[in-house]
């Protein structure tokens, strides 16, 4: 098996690259050349990878490339991971000052900083796309992870690491994966 992933060099993404070194792994960050902002240069040179683990965010772009590269992966046996969030369950409620942003998972995220707010809907984007691809019924198989909160620890990155590995090579076909601490 050949494995591709984006963001490698971060806290999820190096977990990620250990746990699969068993097998042939690429690693594409900004460190080693690889910029999701421009994906071509990712897509040429994981094209003969079986699995693709869609980590590194950035604006949309993870979203762009998830589309591209199922266009190119459509007809064959191959697995497109794709790192969401639980922050993209979200919703929009009237009260009485208008309306305010809520998540079922967090609560009234209203005061939240718009770069967060801007991620939430980034990663909302990123699920509907692994929907409508899913839905498709071609050969490569998408599959969405909505983990929780990573970066503080509440989800160790390598026991997050070591469920998508279980994922992967138990030959099912799950749409999507939700982990909450």
């Amino acid at each position: 098996m050949k494995v591709a992933i984006t963001g490698h060099t971060g806290r999820l993404g190096s977990a990620l690259f250990k746990r699969f070194s068993d097998y042939e792994v690429h690693g594409f960050s900004r460190s080693n050349g690889y910029d999701i902002s421009d994906y071509s240069k990712i897509i040429e040179d994981c094209k003969d990878c079986n699995v693709f683990i869609n980590n590194a965010h950035y604006k949309t772009y993870q979203v762009d490339l998830l589309y591209a590269l199922f266009e190119l992966w459509k007809k064959e046996h191959k697995t497109i991971i794709n790192i969401s969030s639980i922050s993209s369950f979200f919703y929009y409620q009237k009260n009485n000052d208008g309306y305010c942003f809520k998540s079922p998972l967090l609560g009234d995220i209203s005061s939240v900083d718009r770069s967060v707010e801007s991620y939430f809907i980034q990663k909302f984007c990123l699920d509907v796309a692994v929907h409508e691809l899913a839905q498709q019924k071609e050969n490569c198989k998408v599959m969405n992870i909505r983990p929780g909160m990573i970066h503080d620890q509440k989800i160790p990155a390598d026991k997050l690491a070591d469920h998508i590995h279980n994922l992967v090579t138990s030959g099912l076909n799950i749409l999507e994966s939700t982990i909450m601490k």
